[in-house]
C-alpha cells in the first residue's frame, strides 16, 4: 500500500504545498522502474512526493572487481516525504539515482524556488537538518555493519523495510503477516549491501526456516520477531521460526 508518511513527520505541511504548487511542476504519473534522477545530472529541483515510492541507489566508485556489488540503495522515500533537495542547496551535481518502485506522482519544484521558499520558512530549513542528521547517522551505522554475516544484513533489510509503507499487513491463524510486492532480489541485495548471490542464499535459508515465502515480485515475512533476532545477534547461528 501507498502509505503516506504521518502528517507529524511531514516536513512540508498542507499550506506549504499550496505555495509551492504555484510554481511547482506535476508531471504525469511515472511508472514503476521510471529514472526520476540519475547520478551526475546537473539539475537542481526537488521532489515531494505525492503517491508512490522511490529508491535513492549510489555505486560504489571504488568497486573495481570484475563481480560488482549490487548498486546499494541507500533510502527509499514515499508519499509525503521531500527528496533529492541536495543539488538545490549546494549546486553540486546528483550524488545518487533515483528510480520508482512504484508508479509515482510528484511535485517538481524548481531549485530557486526551493531556496527562496527556505529562506521564508525557517521551520522547514529545521526539519531538513534534522533529516540529513538521521541520514548521516544511518550512513554511519551502515559502515558499522561491516562486521555482520549477510543472513543478518538481509534481517536488517526487511526490518528497514517494514517502516517504509511499502508493506501490507494481514491477519492469519498463526499472526500478522507482512507482505512486499515491487521488489526484487537485486533491490534486496542493495538495500543489504551484500550480493545478489548471498542474498539468494539467504533467501533460501529463511524460506527452509519458515520465516519468508515468496513469490513473482513478492516477499511475506511471517515472523518478524525472528527477523530481529537474526539482526541483533552476535552470531550467525541459523534461527528457526518458533513451531516449525
Amino acid at each position: 500500500m501507498d502509505q503516506a508518511t504521518p502528517h507529524s513527520e511531514r516536513i512540508l505541511n498542507d499550506e506549504d504545498l499550496a505555495v509551492l504548487e504555484k510554481n511547482a511542476n506535476r508531471p504525469p504519473v511515472y511508472a514503476a522502474g521510471s529514472v526520476l534522477v540519475r547520478h551526475g545530472d546537473t539539475t537542481n529541483f526537488v521532489l515531494y512526493l505525492m503517491a508512490g515510492h522511490v529508491k535513492a541507489m549510489r555505486h560504489d566508485p571504488t568497486d573495481q572487481t570484475k563481480r560488482k556489488a549490487p548498486p546499494r540503495i541507500v533510502a527509499i522515500h514515499g508519499p509525503g516525504e521531500v527528496t533529492c533537495e541536495l543539488a538545490a542547496i549546494t549546486g553540486g551535481p546528483r550524488i545518487a539515482d533515483v528510480i520508482a518502485i512504484t508508479p509515482v506522482d510528484a511535485l517538481f519544484i524548481p531549485g530557486d524556488v526551493w531556496m527562496s521558499f527556505l529562506d521564508r520558512h525557517p521551520r522547514v530549513m529545521k526539519a531538513l537538518y534534522k533529516k540529513s542528521a538521521l541520514i548521516q547517522t544511518a550512513m554511519t551505522d551502515v559502515r558499522a555493519e561491516s562486521a555482520t554475516t549477510a543472513e543478518q544484513k538481509l534481517a536488517g533489510a526487511f526490518l528497514k523495510l517494514t517502516s517504509t509503507g511499502l508493506g501490507t499487513v494481514s491477519e492469519t491463524d498463526n499472526g500478522q503477516v507482512m507482505s512486499f510486492k515491487d521488489l526484487t532480489q537485486m533491490d534486496l541485495a542493495g538495500l543489504a549491501g551484500i550480493s545478489r548471490e548471498s542474498t539468494v542464499q539467504c533467501i533460501k535459508q529463511f524460506k527452509e526456516n519458515g520465516i519468508l515465502t515468496t513469490g513473482r515480485r513478492r516477499f511475506t515475512i511471517h515472523d518478524i520477531d525472528v527477523l530481529r533476532r537474526i539482526a541483533d545477534r552476535p552470531d550467525s547461528t541459523p534461527t528457526r521460526r518458533e513451531g516449525s
